[in-house]
């Protein structure tokens, strides 16, 4: 070999170092076979890749037919068995089920192997495929993990020529090389999916355990997830890298982990007076017994007055129960007047129609949910922050719990559980606060309020990125770029989607 040995050493350790560095899957099957086709004057070259029973055809290099590509499944993967037995007439298999290389001068002449695909492809292209050297990647646990084929060593007049010892043991070498740097983008991968996999179990987890809150973990990714496109569409110098999105979309899996301490009572309060029961229930059997009583006194003539109110009463208490409109002061001094009344049991002792904690819960001035209720429930994002900030992640992953905390915080600082200001916060988390309020309003199938419609939602929304409670201009963007109607079309209902 007429390569000075310090030019080769220097080439195999570039190699090697890019071939650690590459964290792109595909990026680094190109490197290989580049890297095993530069040592060798290779003209051509495929690598395969280990799945189970199979090598798959992962990518093929041919500079005279100017092909540099992925197997976009034109090519169909190689069996390592056939009928329980190896598979020995593939070179490819041959190479991976008895670990060693095959350096053949000319595929053609050779016998035991069964060309006949290349042969085809050969005719096919007007080609002609003969020299070829086949290496088994095997990595640092002693497993076979791919094949690396290098097809046509050409001299320095262009000549096809067969690969020569030297070519063969650099080869193997560079091999090594790939099979660990392989290896450790598989492990990586695994842990990566594995993790992903895990934030995802969670998500259905707090979903499943709450039918109340509907697909909310599943949905309010999704929504972060287009807005933080979207944004990269609107303005370019802004655009988040694919890191930066990923790290986004596990935050916001992630982001309600907290409510795994939250009493499944409180998450499903879908009325004020909602316990185990819904104690609307005992006031209206209450309102009969008085009634049944005003009948047995015998005051016959203010009967029909006296149920007309009490219909009246408590059609207006299952209404205040619902939590769907604020309570004006008419109608907390309505509650107070209904509270007087009383009722008889079998003992003839009276009871107050309602309890004080009955009051107190119908006395809520917006939602279902009383003071003390609701720190509980905003107490989970406390309980995310402790702990997401328990685990350990790579440096990608690295403010994953910075969003996920900051959902529920506001641009105007008024928001929990740390009551941050917009520049305090990260533009992920502020996509994520964006994204958490939308879903919520324009949720399909929360049982205990209406269907939003997205003007309405809109409406709402814009209204609170005037006040400060989101981040304005990440807002116009979701306008600007429709992510509404994107996220609608798929997500939402029909009726709902009264903006086009």
């Amino acid at each position: 070999m007429n390569q000075n040995i310090y030019a080769v050493v220097s080439k195999l350790t570039e190699i090697a170092l890019a071939l650690s560095a590459e964290k792109n899957k595909n990026k680094l099957f190109d490197l290989i076979l580049m890297g095993a086709r530069e040592l060798t004057h290779a003209e051509a070259g495929t690598l395969y890749i280990v799945e189970g029973d199979y090598l798959k055809f992962e990518i093929i290099h041919n500079e005279t037919l100017k092909i540099s590509t992925l197997n976009q499944g034109q090519f169909p993967s190689i069996p390592l068995k056939e009928n329980g037995q190896n598979n020995d007439r593939m070179i490819a298999a041959y190479v991976a089920n008895h670990r060693k290389t095959v350096n053949l001068a000319d595929a053609y002449q050779a016998e035991g192997f069964d060309f006949s695909g290349t042969r085809a492809f050969d005719e096919k292209n007007r080609y002609h495929s003969e020299s070829f050297l086949t290496v088994p990647l095997i990595n640092h646990e002693d497993n076979v993990i791919g094949v690396l084929q290098l097809i046509n060593a050409k001299d320095e007049a262009g000549k096809t020529r067969p690969f020569s010892q030297e070519e063969q043991l650099l080869t193997e070498a560079l091999s090594s090389e790939a099979a660990v740097a392989l290896t450790n983008q598989q492990l990586i991968y695994g842990l990566k999916v594995m993790f992903e996999s895990l934030t995802r179990v969670i998500a259905e987890a707090i979903d499943e355990k709450s039918p109340i809150t509907g697909k909310h973990c599943k949905r309010v990714p999704i929504i972060a997830h287009m807005l933080a496109v979207a944004v990269g569409k609107s303005e370019p110098a802004r655009k988040f890298t694919d890191d930066q999105i990923y790290e986004l979309d596990i935050a916001a899996l992630l982001h309600d982990c907290g409510k795994v301490t939250t009493p499944v009572h409180i998450v499903e309060k879908g009325h004020k007076l909602q316990t185990i029961i819904d104690r609307i229930n005992l006031i209206e059997t209450r309102f009969e017994i008085i009634y049944r009583d005003k009948i047995i006194e015998g005051n016959l003539a203010d009967l029909p007055k006296i149920k007309e109110k009490f219909i009246s009463d408590i059609n207006f208490l299952r209404e205040s129960n619902l939590g769907k409109e604020s309570m004006s002061d008419e109608a907390l001094k309505r509650i107070d007047e209904i509270a007087v009344l009383s009722w008889k049991d079998l003992s003839g002792q009276l009871h107050p129609l309602i309890t004080d904690d009955e009051k107190y819960n119908l006395r809520i001035l917006k939602g279902t949910l009383n003071p003390e209720e609701r720190k509980i429930i905003e107490n989970h994002v406390s309980m995310t922050l402790r702990m997401l900030s328990q685990i350990p992640y790579p440096k990608y992953l690295k403010d994953v719990t910075e969003i996920a905390g900051s959902h529920h915080e506001k641009i105007n600082g008024n928001g929990y559980p740390r009551h941050l200001k917009g520049p305090q916060m990260s533009e992920q988390a502020k996509i994520l606060a964006i994204a958490d309020v939308f879903e919520a309003l324009t949720a399909p199938d929360r049982p205990y309020k209406e269907v939003m419609n997205l003007s309405k939602a809109i409406a709402i929304m814009s209204s609170m990125g005037k006040e400060g409670h989101i981040d304005p201009h990440l807002w116009e963007i979701f306008l600007k770029e429709k992510v509404y109607l994107e996220y609608g079309k798929e997500y939402l209902k029909e009726e709902q989607l009264d903006i086009v």
